[in-house]
């Protein structure tokens, strides 16, 4: 790690699978900088290297990408847009991108935050096999860009353009509840298939009990839309977190 004023850098590597005996390991390292010469804004940049050699399908995919975070006017935004470009058992190229977006307005006469996203992931439209074009996230949660009822089909940053709004309010000065609507559908589907996987409305109350412990409560509920097949009903979900600093 390196900081300055400016800027921080961080260069890591890890191991994911150590090979047995034939060297099929799974290394996952990187360069990620953050840079702060600009006046109520962060840019980060990045390149990530996820190189795995196990099993029957290797893969050697690099990743590089930009964030920008900021805010002006009462108006906060953050934006991060990723490439992808490897290949996978040395036949098949890949090649995919993303993008995610969210702008915000605090409003000045009430304790209101309202907003608006959008978030958008590569699927594979090639049509052939020595080509794969859906963008792969990793290992981020996309809680963070396509809301949190963790449902497979809707919240995975691939093959997927999803758009939201959503509003914070600021109950006391401990407490702030958030909602959202979200609609999800699929970048690439089969000739004559449906593209509508579904909408989810998301519920999060947020409780400050003191400067070092918070406690999140969530709900989602997901709506299936017709590109799935598993079923009409509706998906719950619902969680609770307890933060605890030292």
């Amino acid at each position: 790690m390196y900081s300055t004023a400016d800027v921080n850098v961080d260069v890591f590597t890890s191991k994911i699978t150590e090979g047995v005996s034939d060297g099929s390991d799974h290394d996952f390292r990187g360069i990620y900088a953050s840079l702060k010469m600009i006046p109520n804004n962060l840019l980060d940049l990045y390149v990530l290297h996820n190189n795995n050699l196990t099993g029957t399908a290797p893969q050697n995919l690099y990743t590089l990408g930009a964030r920008l975070k900021g805010s002006i006017a009462g108006l906060d935004y953050i934006a991060e847009l990723p490439y992808q470009s490897g290949e996978n058992t040395d036949t098949v190229d890949r090649q995919g991108w993303a993008f995610t977006a969210d702008l915000g307005y605090n409003v000045p006469s009430a304790p209101l935050r309202i907003g608006a996203g959008v978030d958008f992931a590569t699927g594979d439209d090639s049509g052939t096999a020595d080509e794969n074009e859906a963008f792969n996230p990793l290992y981020a949660t996309t809680h963070g860009v396509l809301g949190f009822g963790d449902v497979a089909v809707a919240n995975t940053w691939s093959d997927i353009f999803a758009w939201n709004v959503n509003a914070t309010y600021k109950i006391t000065d401990k407490t702030s509840l958030y909602a959202a609507y979200w609609n999800y559908k699929e970048d690439e589907v089969a000739t004559s298939a449906d593209d509508d996987i579904g909408s989810e409305i998301d519920l999060s109350l947020n409780y400050k009990y003191s400067g070092n412990i918070s406690v999140l409560l969530q709900a989602a509920r997901f709506s299936p839309g017709d590109a799935v097949t598993t079923g009409d009903d509706p998906q719950d979900w619902a969680a609770i977190q307890l933060t605890a600093n030292f």
